[in-house]
């Protein structure tokens, strides 16, 4: 698990450094938009990883996610939320959450890619185009 987490990490900070040279930004905070979706890409690549256990990735994008205000953002929450479940974080609180945000008109019971959902956003929140 640890080389895992090394291999991770190391493609977040070369994901965060490409970001930073397409946007001109040297300096990103943990909650900023690109910090964020860097995080959603490396939680969907190990959420999608075989024998992967990605429980503290889905804790901290769940974290991070929470810190965020920008609507743009808001796909990302129940794909975020699903994998939480998935890996036995907050079950309770979190199914709790989804049927909260069911009764004000948000699909929450068809499974959502993060990956592609980071995909729409990265295009549409730092003008990204591929």
């Amino acid at each position: 698990m640890n080389g895992n987490f090394n291999s991770f990490h190391h493609y977040c900070l070369v994901v965060n450094h490409h970001l930073g040279r397409i946007c001109g930004l040297n300096v990103f905070t943990d909650r900023s938009p690109a910090v964020l979706l860097s995080l959603c890409r490396l939680l969907g690549c190990a959420a999608s990883a075989p024998n992967l256990n990605c429980r503290k990735w889905a804790e901290l994008a769940l974290h991070r996610y929470e810190g965020v205000s920008d609507s743009d953002l808001l796909p990302l929450y129940v794909p975020i939320m699903q994998i939480c479940i998935k890996q036995g974080l907050n079950r309770e609180d979190l199914e709790q959450r989804l049927l909260n945000l069911s009764k004000t008109g948000f699909v929450v019971n068809k499974k959502y890619s993060l990956l592609l959902e980071v995909d729409t956003l990265e295009k549409k929140v730092l003008n990204l185009s591929k």
